[in-house]
């Protein structure tokens, strides 16, 4: 199989029929043979129903948290190619087709940049656009010796070979953290693709200032171990 595409989905039912229809016309656009997993993490609503509906493979994670979610799904993965996504259309899956086409040239793992790319209005608060993110990304570059523009874009992708190498096991939003801190380590080939970036039309509540400490434990806990 050539590429599975990702979606950790919580209460998305408004949109992840859309989104999985849309990553299945990607991946046929792009003449692929392909897989649609969604891994849904303790939704209360019909989020599995609709995404089964759609023609997604559903997962389903017992446990809260979003690298639970995505660990799940980048293991039950049977492409050489792998794309994680939101369920949510804050993210266009007809890009995938860029991922892959970094992938296919030879890179290991592919991080969405949406400050290099377009930030649609009303779809990232100030506080994070000029704030959050900027601050985030500066620490891990410092810390990590790296030049990242947007190191917690969700939109991602990685060869299976990368996928059985890095031992991902974060439970919550470190675990895009955990991603390019072992990449780095392990001195895989690492690139940034620009990327649109739209307004959620679903979103948990999320704690964003709790968030960011975390975020920020974690490198330091990473990078002084």
């Amino acid at each position: 199989m050539d590429v599975s595409v990702v979606m950790p989905c919580l209460n998305d039912e408004k949109t992840i029929a859309d989104c999985v229809g849309d990553a299945k016309k990607a991946i046929n656009g792009l003449g692929l043979d392909g897989e649609v997993i969604v891994v849904d993490s303790i939704s209360t609503d019909a989020t599995q129903i609709y995404a089964t509906l759609a023609g997604a493979k559903v997962l389903q994670e017992q446990n809260e948290g979003y690298g639970k979610a995505c660990v799940k799904g980048i293991n039950r993965a049977k492409g050489d190619f792998i794309v994680l996504l939101e369920g949510n259309k804050s993210y266009n899956p007809f890009e995938i087709g860029k991922f892959v086409r970094i992938l296919q040239e030879g890179s290991d793992v592919v991080v969405g940049t949406r400050f290099k790319g377009k930030i649609e209005e009303g779809s990232m608060p100030p506080s994070r656009r000029f704030i959050g993110n900027p601050l985030l990304t500066g620490i891990f570059n410092l810390l990590f010796s790296t030049r990242f523009s947007d190191c917690y874009c969700n939109f991602r992708g990685l060869s299976k070979e990368a996928r059985d190498r890095l031992g991902l096991e974060a439970v919550g939003k470190e675990f895009a953290t955990e991603m390019l801190i072992n990449a780095k380590r392990m001195g895989l080939n690492i690139a940034e693709v620009p990327i649109k970036y739209r307004p959620k039309i679903t979103e948990p509540d999320r704690d964003l200032f709790s968030e960011g400490i975390s975020h920020i434990q974690f490198m330091f806990r990473e990078r002084f171990k």
